[in-house]
């Protein structure tokens, strides 16, 4: 007895063995705990002289909670590719997120809004370039993992990035 290839799959589709069915066999990828702490880097931008060991604090990571990460698949932050996963941290800066195998992009939240350039004295292009890059790229490959730090580099106002500076910067604290 011979059957089309139309009665076929009408066939298998209704029995219980159609594609539908199929998907249940299919393994679900396995995810990773990734663990991490968000921090900040916030140097020193005048006032009062500070100590050696004052300026390596303001140097230093410090933890910051409530801070929002958004995960993209792959090497680097496109407009283009959608936000695969958000976590935000706790208070002291704790988070942790389920991740199957892959190389993700973590960026801060800002950096999946819309790029605006603030005015006249940024260079457009040079913000294109800085908001393209990841603020941290992770590759899962298997459990063994310690805890990731997501640091977030804080500027003083006359040596942020892609700021075209005018004018004199403030006086130093060297003598």
């Amino acid at each position: 007895m011979q059957i089309s290839l139309r009665t076929f799959l009408a066939l298998l589709c209704f029995s219980g063995f159609g594609l539908a069915s199929l998907s249940a066999f299919q393994k679900a990828p396995k995810t990773f705990t990734i663990r991490g702490r968000t921090m900040a880097v916030s140097p020193h931008c005048g006032g009062d002289e500070l100590s050696p060991e004052e300026m390596a604090k303001s140097n230093t990571p410090h933890p910051v909670g409530n801070m929002t990460i958004c995960i993209k698949r792959g090497q680097a932050n496109s407009s283009k590719s959608p936000v695969y996963k958000k976590v935000t941290s706790d208070a002291k800066g704790f988070f942790e997120v389920q991740l199957p195998e892959g190389t993700y992009c973590l960026v801060r939240e800002s950096k999946t809004q819309k790029l605006l350039v603030p005015g006249k004295d940024w260079d457009a292009e040079c913000l294109r370039e800085e908001y393209k890059k990841c603020d941290l790229t992770l590759t899962v490959k298997d459990a063994r993992r310690d805890t990731i730090a997501f640091v977030q580099q804080n500027y003083c106002p006359w040596n942020t990035p892609c700021l075209t500076f005018k004018g004199d910067p403030p006086p130093s604290d060297e003598k």
